[in-house]
């Protein structure tokens, strides 16, 4: 409780209402301003700052420069500078840079990394903002902007992002011939039945002058006219997908849709405690034997009780965190028993176990029925789920169901901490054939993929929601390429490589955010996640999972920078990195040279006058093109479909 005195005794600190402090503050605050000089006089008053002069009139990253001018506030942090490739006209990508020194008519600043040529201007700060604003927020009393240029050196990377479907920007060569022009979309595309009805979007590139160059190879495989256009040029359009791509993980976003649906239903209901359910396998010693419900039905549905079959299984392996399970119709010769006890022990003992790297690495599974276990069921019924002749199979997968078995019908739940992987089958028996030399270190990759659907499940539904809703659920794109990065992290790499390179040979055809869960989409969400790690440390991926936040605001609060800044930085360290351009450590990944990665296709010109391509939102074209030394070319990127088009600028030379 707190105290008002009437009056104070001589001596004694007065104490004042609360309501009383800041007030006082802010009166004294208004009081010093109107009596310290015009300068601060003038920012309240709502005088905009004005630029005489920028000297020089262009500059590298990293250099200083001095405006000179009139109106700005004399305090370094009442001003800032802003970097814009456009005219300040819309939302276009902008750096910000605080002020070295100043006074009332002068600034000196540091060009920062990542600005672009186009136009600078000052902004003052708004005295009651209390402190400068690195980048963003509400602008307060700016000058006229003034062009300005920014040349690029070997390995610099400017961002001309503009996110309008008609943008044009100037790029000065600066005694250099080759660029990198990554182009892309930052589109949303329009959504019906929750699928996506199209994320791809065409564009074109046009400038006053032809771009010369040495040669008109194409590494990518493309071949150009002398205008930059393919002879046999069509608009590209998104084939339609084989089985072996997507249909495999779009048994995933079923699971996702039924899930959200699920919650949906019983949002508000708090998930029953464990002694109201039965579970399989309970608390106290494990059964020798034990009955399971299993999904049995690719098409399949959480809730439809004839979807699930009841299978009976022999208890194979037991250790400190783990209980496994093996079919108990299982051929004889499938499968032996030190094997299994072998993928036992990988998942829980053995120095840098799953179970420990996974926890350790992304945070804790539940335990609803009580007995500290993670169970594993080896089954034919998930080796059955793959259709005859689908050129793709279902290893494994974890079943939401198992831990809400009170929202569930009979029969369509454990309710226990489990999860599901394929036998080894050399004989073909159960639909088609997959050796154990093929098979065990697939399992053992996707009880670690698995594994990370379990702990964010348990995160984001059963701690943050108590299974009331489905608040918390992170995007797909981002589980899945978290559940990839787990298999990396438990040093499986052979699945991740293939993935990526499918992505690194078609990178404009694959969406990171809208695209179809196919194994190339999963491929760049993997690359993307392995990029913020070595950027920011492996501790950023327990961020990710324990956060409240999902999609793009879930990276953007875990790494402090922008999503859009993130994934330009993205595509040019999936050029840059080991080609010896650039040391620049935020254009590198850490972890991928000694693991057979391809490198990313680009186009490579040697006109660029009238250039056609498309690309898929928050997909990129890698354009390698040669330039006229000591020049400055006008280019311009217009979209037919209203994309919103974006350019990250590499100096290769």
């Amino acid at each position: 409780m707190r105290i008002y005195p009437e009056r104070a005794a001589a001596g004694k600190r007065i104490l004042y209402p609360g309501y009383l402090k800041p007030l006082l503050i802010l009166i004294l605050f208004i009081f010093a301003v109107f009596t310290t000089g015009c300068s601060d006089n003038d920012i309240i008053s709502g005088k905009a700052p004005v630029i005489n002069s920028i000297t020089p009139s262009s500059a590298e990253m990293g250099d200083t420069i001095t405006v000179e001018g009139e109106l700005f506030g004399n305090d370094p942090y009442m001003n800032r500078l802003v970097f814009s490739p456009g005219k300040f006209s819309g939302n276009e990508y902008r750096e910000y840079a605080m002020p070295l020194s100043a006074s009332t008519d002068m600034l000196k600043v540091l060009v920062p990394d990542g600005a672009f040529t186009g136009n600078i201007r000052v902004e003052k700060v708004h005295p009651m903002n209390g402190g400068y604003p690195v980048s963003g927020g509400n602008v307060y009393l700016p000058t006229s902007y003034q062009p300005f240029r920014i040349n690029l050196r070997a390995g610099d990377v400017g961002r001309a992002l503009f996110g309008y479907d008609d943008n044009e920007f100037t790029l000065g060569t600066g005694g250099s011939r080759e660029h990198l022009i990554i182009i892309f979309c930052n589109s949303v595309p329009m959504k019906f039945n929750n699928e996506y009805l199209d994320t791809e979007y065409s564009f074109i590139i046009s400038l006053e002058e032809a771009f010369l160059a040495e040669s008109n190879s194409s590494e990518s495989g493309m071949v150009l006219s002398s205008s930059g256009i393919r002879d046999d040029y069509e608009p590209e359009l998104m084939e339609e997908p084989g089985p072996g791509i997507f249909a495999a993980t779009g048994f995933d976003r079923r699971k996702r849709e039924q899930l959200e649906k699920l919650l949906s239903d019983n949002r508000g209901k708090a998930i029953p405690k464990r002694e109201t359910f039965r579970a399989s396998v309970g608390k106290g010693a494990a059964p020798a034997t034990a009955n399971f419900y299993i999904l049995s039905n690719y098409q399949g549905s959480l809730t439809d009780p004839s979807s699930f079959s009841s299978i009976q299984a022999d208890l194979k392996y037991e250790g400190d965190n783990t209980l496994l399970y093996l079919d108990s119709s299982t051929y004889g010769g499938a499968i032996s028993d030190p094997e299994l006890e072998e993928i036992g022990r990988r998942f829980d003992q053995e120095p840098g176990s799953i179970y420990t790297t996974d926890r350790q690495a992304f945070g804790q599974e539940s335990d609803i029925n009580g007995d500290g276990k993670v169970a594993i069921l080896m089954s034919p019924e998930v080796n059955r789920l793959t259709p005859p002749g689908a050129g793709y199979y279902i290893g494994g997968f974890f079943m939401p169901g198992d831990l809400l078995p009170s929202f569930v019908p009979a029969g369509c739940s454990n309710g226990m901490e489990i999860f599901y992987t394929l036998v080894p089958d050399s004989a073909g028996v159960y639909g088609f054939q997959i050796p154990k030399s093929f098979s065990i270190p697939v399992i053992k990759s996707t009880l670690a993929h698995e594994f990370l659907h379990m702990i964010m499940f348990n995160q984001r539904v059963l701690k943050y929601s108590s299974g009331m809703g489905p608040y918390y659920l992170e995007d797909l794109w981002l589980e899945e390429g978290l559940a990839h990065i787990a298999e990396s992290i438990n040093q499986y790499w052979d699945g991740n490589v293939t993935n990526s390179n499918l992505f690194l040979s078609d990178p404009y055809d694959v969406s990171l955010i809208y695209g179809e869960d196919g194994i190339e989409n999963r491929g760049a969400a993997f690359l993307f996640l392995r990029y913020l790690a070595d950027r920011y440390s492996e501790g950023i991926l327990r961020e990710l999972v324990q956060s409240r936040k999902n999609g793009e605001g879930n990276i953007s609060a875990a790494t402090g920078n922008d999503f859009i800044e993130l994934f330009s930085d993205w595509y040019a360290a999936l050029y840059l990195s080991g080609s010896g351009i650039s040391s620049d450590p935020r254009y590198q990944f850490a972890t991928l040279d000694e693991h057979g990665f391809s490198e990313i296709a680009r186009d490579s010109v040697y006109a660029l006058d009238a250039y056609y391509g498309n690309v898929r939102s928050y997909g990129s074209r890698l354009i390698k093109v040669s330039l006229p030394e000591d020049s400055d070319k006008r280019i311009r990127i217009r979209s037919s479909d209203n994309g919103r088009m974006n350019a990250v600028i590499v100096r290769l030379q």
